[in-house]
């Protein structure tokens, strides 16, 4: 790390924001925000997050928020017992990422198909084009390896198709 730069850390509904300065002096940024609390809780949590539920991550790193004036800041959304596991390559997990795309274009596509309202299959229309962009953007060399060369051809002809029955 740069000598003046930033470093940000995310930790769910808190960021530390933690900058060289600050952390020699120990004077945190923000008065609001304890970033040794928030780097430690967030170190512990990340620690860790793949052997364990969030939730259970969550509870052993909240220890280090205990009796300080961020205690009980941190707050959890979404299902409790959620647990991440680690992908066997990044290649492979590209992949996954890919093939779901691709079963959310499928989706939205029939969704398109059985809609008979104009403002929802322009609504579904965006969702079909965010996917499309994404799988441009961050998945092209996963798409060609999945489907080859001709099927991605095939899939954006009908894309562009569907979009101009839209208008």
């Amino acid at each position: 790390m740069a000598q003046n730069e930033t470093l940000y850390i995310p930790f769910l509904t808190k960021v530390a924001r933690i900058e060289p300065k600050s952390l020699a002096q120990n004077e945190p940024k923000y008065p609001n925000v304890d970033n040794s609390v928030a780097l430690k809780t967030a170190e512990a949590f990340y620690n860790t997050l793949f052997d364990k539920t969030i939730l259970e991550a969550l509870q052993d790193a909240m220890v280090h928020s205990e009796n300080t004036k961020d205690q009980n800041i941190y707050i959890m959304y979404g299902l409790h017992f959620t647990k991440l596991k680690k992908g066997s390559s990044i290649e492979n997990s590209k992949n996954e990422v890919t093939i779901g795309l691709l079963r959310s274009l499928e989706t939205w596509k029939g969704n398109l198909s059985r809609s008979n309202d104009h403002s929802i299959k322009e609504n579904i229309q965006d969702l079909i084009n965010w996917n499309v962009a994404l799988i441009l953007k961050k998945y092209r060399e996963e798409l060609l390896e999945i489907v080859g060369k001709d099927k991605v051809i095939e899939i954006f002809k009908k894309h562009l198709r569907q979009k101009k029955k839209i208008k």
